[in-house]
């Protein structure tokens, strides 16, 4: 059994995805493309737990740059 990794490749400058999608995107078009994407494959990745398993544990890992 092999963990999912889903890596959003943006600044949290620039999205938030732990926000609502006004809030997280600024309502910039790119940014909501992206939020989409990324919410679709986390949706995604808990289906397949959920009817594999029934249940699992989900882990939201936040980096921090030094100096940001």
């Amino acid at each position: 059994v092999k963990p999912f990794v889903i890596i959003a490749q943006w600044s949290r400058r620039s999205i938030d995805f732990n926000r609502e999608i006004l809030e997280g995107t600024l309502n910039y078009p790119e940014a909501i493309t992206a939020y989409h994407d990324y919410h679709q494959k986390l949706s995604a990745a808990v289906e397949k737990v959920r009817e594999r398993f029934g249940q699992g544990l989900l882990i939201d890992i936040h980096g921090h740059a030094k100096g940001e």
